[in-house]
């Protein structure tokens, strides 16, 4: 990633060696119930305070560095305070700019970029350390989490922190984190992910920084949030500014014991809920109606007469009814033909239109299986730009060939083609992605594109 932004932003990027400035109070900073201490010289949280218990931030350190684009600067910074939130402005010798906030609502408090100047592509703040806690305080306890998918095995982790806990030499990436003590327990979100992950920030598992580091009286598990990508090579647009959230609790689920899982219930409350979670229980009876090689074995018109019969023999349980080879001549035969091809011998867009808003009448919701990984020369959209030639895919009864991803994102192309089928079938529920390998920027572009045409 570093790579490639450097020749995105054609900017000089050689380390300035500026002067820290000197040590500044510390400011207060309070909801009413939750009261944080802040930097005013750095954007760091210091510690909180929740009924007379503390969770620390980052209060032995003095922070003054950040990193823009792969390249450590020490900016010069201005704050300025206010009864619930603290502004930042942080200059740079490359003369960019970044203005963030520290705030505190109610149980949570929050780091936000609120601008960024033109010459900013990524953003990280090395051990910042927004939450943490010590060996020293009773019940010291750390909780992560990794992407984990293998059958056997978990990527859960749970540490105990004490004077003799194994200490990490540098920052290590996880996707989720909750830190506790026996009296409060903290939990971390960010909207942290990078333009072209690798390696330990692959899959999400670089979202969040934990380390636990020797600090000679005592050791210190301190969580903070992963880089932050601000442009991505190639892209026109900027993405969401970044952000960090911390919320505090104590014992959050009635049980008289304060560990990770009064964290984790809390961390609902920062968390960024995936779209149509609420649906999910509800959606008991599920089924995929399949139309396969020219086969209209399940035209949309027999789709809706079973989707009745479900909701009669069921008592209306909810149906979550994936319709698999809307398109084409059915299943895998025209991707990414999205609208525009929609499968004339299951009945055409007609009545896939009427499958879809009749069938929601029997408490059925409908998406259709797409994909944005391969291209059939069958299909509308194919072309030499949209693949690479010498890249093949999947064979059966077309040989497919990889799509470029990136160009079709940053082309625009992928959004008229999914826009396209919204104009079609403007009340499908859900679309299902199949055989998506892409990660971090790309797949928070593509979710954004889909979430958008809702």
């Amino acid at each position: 990633m570093k790579r490639s932004l450097v020749l995105l932003l054609g900017i000089s990027l050689g380390a300035i060696a500026v002067p820290a400035p000197a040590a500044a109070a510390p400011i207060t900073i309070s909801s009413g119930s939750l009261s944080v201490r802040v930097d005013s010289a750095f954007p760091k949280v210091i510690d909180y305070t929740l009924g007379g218990n503390v969770l620390y931030g980052q209060e032995e350190d003095t922070l003054t560095q950040v990193v823009l684009n792969g390249t450590t600067y020490t900016p010069t910074i201005t704050s300025t305070p206010a009864a619930d939130h603290v502004d930042y402005a942080m200059s740079f010798s490359n003369g960019a700019t970044v203005n963030a906030t520290i705030s505190v609502a109610n149980s949570a408090v929050t780091f936000r970029v609120t601008s960024v100047s033109s010459a900013v592509a990524s953003l990280a703040i090395p051990n910042h350390s927004l939450l943490s806690v010590r060996s020293t305080q009773s019940g010291a306890s750390l909780a992560t989490a990794r992407m984990y998918t293998a059958t056997t095995g978990t990527g859960d982790t749970f540490t105990a922190i004490t004077s003799s806990t194994a200490t990490d030499a540098s920052a290590v990436g996880v996707m989720y984190a909750v830190a506790n003590t026996g009296q409060l327990a903290g939990a971390i979100a960010t909207n942290s992910y990078y333009d072209q992950p690798s390696g330990g920030n692959a899959n999400e598992n670089g979202r969040i920084k934990k380390q636990v580091v020797d600090k000679g009286s005592y050791r210190r598990a301190g969580l903070w949030s992963g880089d932050w990508l601000v442009r991505a090579a190639g892209a026109s647009e900027v993405e969401p500014l970044p952000f960090a959230k911390v919320v505090i609790t104590a014992d959050r689920n009635a049980d008289a014991v304060v560990d990770w899982q009064d964290g984790a219930i809390a961390f609902r409350d920062i968390m960024s809920n995936p779209q149509g979670w609420q649906d999910t229980k509800r959606r008991v009876v599920q089924r995929i109606p399949f139309n396969f090689a020219s086969q209209a074995t399940h035209p949309f018109q027999r789709t809706l007469d079973e989707t009745k019969r479900v909701y009669l023999a069921t008592d209306g349980l909810g149906q979550f009814v994936l319709l698999k080879g809307y398109g084409s001549e059915g299943h895998d035969s025209a991707h990414p033909d999205y609208g525009g091809n929609i499968n004339s011998r299951a009945g055409g867009a007609a009545s896939l239109n009427t499958l879809v808003n009749n069938g929601s009448a029997y408490n059925a919701d409908f998406g259709v299986h797409l994909q944005a990984t391969e291209a059939y020369p069958v299909a509308n959209s194919f072309s030499d730009t949209l693949v690479d030639p010498a890249s093949k895919g999947w064979d059966w009864l077309d040989q497919s060939y990889y799509i470029r991803t990136r160009d079709d994102a940053n082309s625009g192309n992928r959004l008229s083609r999914l826009q396209q089928l919204k104009n079609e079938v403007p009340n499908l529920d859900f679309l299902y992605v199949d055989v998506w390998y892409r990660d971090g920027w790309e797949t928070r572009r593509f979710a954004r594109e889909i979430k958008d045409r809702k």
